[in-house]
């Protein structure tokens, strides 16, 4: 009998583990949410404006395509213990993209990873996008405050990522990624 207890400890300590980490997480104030459509987030009433690209697919440096199926603003909101909404309050907004992981076309080719953002604080993942089980993948970003512009963009760069508040080996500018806000008339230059 003290043979079973020895071989069972470990698996009751990690459910014990798991279990008082579990528990002792405190959702009052809302865990982080992220709307996964633009019904959703309506529904929840957080939308605040769709955005469209000027054209879909993004092409950026002729070599990577990225078709954005839709994207908006949303408020920053959070999940309360009961799975309900609750609005975190102050100006922050959240962007979100979604898109496909079929859709984006050369991800990684010649180019090795690449990013869309300004700094650490300021981007987009790509890599995570393909670490994902299902065939979506989500660009969501908070911002500090609702955009003033119709237009909001974003530049796309090849190299090294930040690490810290530091940039660790070379980055290169290799396009934009740039989204309007729809229902605007926007008068496109071919």
């Amino acid at each position: 009998m003290l043979n079973n207890y020895k071989k069972g400890g470990p698996v009751i300590t990690g459910y014990f583990i798991l279990l008082l980490t579990l528990t002792a997480c405190d959702f009052s104030k809302g865990g982080p949410g992220r709307s996964t459509s633009i019904k959703e987030s309506k529904d929840r009433k957080v939308f605040l404006s769709e955005y469209v690209p000027l054209a879909n697919p993004i092409v950026i440096n002729d070599t990577i395509q990225i078709t954005v199926e839709e994207a908006w603003i949303e408020e920053d909101w959070g999940y309360e213990k009961n799975h309900s909404t609750v609005k975190q309050g102050g100006e922050q907004v959240r962007v979100v993209i979604n898109t496909n992981k079929k859709s984006i076309k050369n991800y990684g080719i010649d180019l090795g990873e690449w990013f869309i953002g300004t700094d650490e604080y300021d981007t987009f993942g790509s890599q995570s996008w393909w670490s994902w089980p299902q065939d979506e993948a989500v660009l969501s970003k908070k911002l500090d405050s609702f955009p003033e512009s119709d237009t909001i963009s974003w530049k796309v760069k090849t190299g090294d990522r930040f690490v810290g508040e530091k940039v660790e080996g070379a980055q290169k500018v290799i396009g934009q990624f740039k989204l309007v806000r729809k229902n605007l008339k926007v008068k496109l230059l071919i």
